[in-house]
């Protein structure tokens, strides 16, 4: 069966760097793309209907690939999940601004989009690149989420001939330590097991965990980071910043899948 991907729109830029980004999955995974704009006002249904209608026309014919849209009312908060579960979608992807100045909250905005769903969004920033062979880059630390990571690194390393970059957190405490190394050691077999090619690489120990992934990203120009959400996300950690808030709206620009959590594994691709 194809899969859908959905690719918020909302009439920007940012919307096209988002398609752009779907359209190279989909040359891959040959999923449906479906467009999917939410509304505050119902005055304006009829509209945006009208014009996410031509863009979608539009679309079609110039990539010979048919486009669904998709206007709803709602709150990008909950309307975006729902639409995704109704229309048993498998990726959202969206674009979102960096961090800039007043835009510094953008990174909680998207989470909190993110939040909840029960399929991955690409985050993009910019247009992606061209490249045939992905660089996908997988954070890892202590936390058993970590592991939830490998389907969806699998899931585009299966389509295009990637390298995989494991890249560990730097610990002192011998607790965590070990809880770390048993994370990639499962990490290692599953990618070997599957012939993806990786490689191994340790954060250094200073500077910040997250500032190290971006830097060390940017040194190899890496297409994708693959992170979890905090398991338990409360308003303090809005405020206070999560991690993922970061990497989302990191001033690399570079695409960021983000997984939930809650995001069950399959069997087929069960590692553990």
């Amino acid at each position: 069966m194809k899969g859908i991907i959905i690719v918020t729109w909302d009439f920007t830029k940012l919307s096209e760097y988002a398609l752009d980004a779907a359209l190279k999955i989909s040359m891959k995974t040959e999923d449906d793309i479906k467009l999917l704009h939410v509304l505050a006002k119902e005055s304006e249904l009829t509209e945006k209907k009208q014009l996410l209608k031509s863009v979608a026309e539009e679309i079609s014919e110039k990539q010979t690939k048919k486009i669904d849209y998709i206007v709803e009312k709602g709150s990008i908060f909950n309307t975006i999940t729902e639409v995704v579960e109704r229309e048993n979608a498998n990726l959202v992807v969206m674009g979102t601004h960096g961090i800039r100045g007043m835009q510094k909250l953008t990174g909680s905005w998207a989470l909190k989009v993110i939040e909840g769903s029960k399929v991955p969004f690409l985050v993009v920033q910019d247009k992606v690149s061209d490249n045939k062979a992905l660089r996908i880059v997988v954070p890892m630390d202590f936390k058993s989420e970590n592991k939830e990571k490998l389907k969806w690194a699998h899931y585009f390393a299966k389509h295009y001939k990637s390298k995989i970059f494991i890249y560990s957190k730097f610990y002192k405490d011998k607790g965590l330590k070990q809880k770390l190394n048993s994370n990639i050691r499962v990490a290692k077999q599953f990618f070997a097991q599957e012939g993806i090619n990786y490689e191994l690489v340790e954060a250094p120990p200073k500077g910040g965990f997250e500032e190290n992934i971006i830097l060390y990203s940017s040194s190899i120009s890496a297409d994708i980071i693959v992170v979890t959400t905090t398991r338990t996300i409360t308003k303090a950690s809005y405020v206070l910043g999560l991690p993922e808030q970061y990497l989302i709206a990191n001033n690399a620009k570079i695409p960021v899948l983000v997984i939930n959590p809650s995001i069950k594994m399959s069997s087929k691709f069960t590692p553990y």
